[in-house]
């Protein structure tokens, strides 16, 4: 009896699976991804992560300060 497969053998697939862990992590990695760099708000940094920030928002005459963390990126 004959029998055809077409599926990779597990050696092939921890291979392929090692190789793709391997090559992301020597990716260079991005700070900004803004459509316009020059007005990013954290000066080309805005893809940090675990960033405190500190906002002020006015609202016709009256201004709250806002603190907060951002545990994944900023954006």
């Amino acid at each position: 009896m004959i029998s055809y497969s077409c599926m990779q053998n597990i050696g092939s697939i921890i291979k392929s699976h090692n190789r793709k862990i391997i090559e992301k992590s020597t990716e260079p990695t991005k700070d900004c991804n803004c459509r316009k760099p020059e007005e990013c708000p954290m000066n080309g940094k805005c893809l940090s992560s675990q960033v405190v920030y500190n906002a002020t928002v006015t609202s016709g005459n009256t201004s709250t300060s806002h603190v907060g963390l951002a545990g994944g990126t900023f954006k």
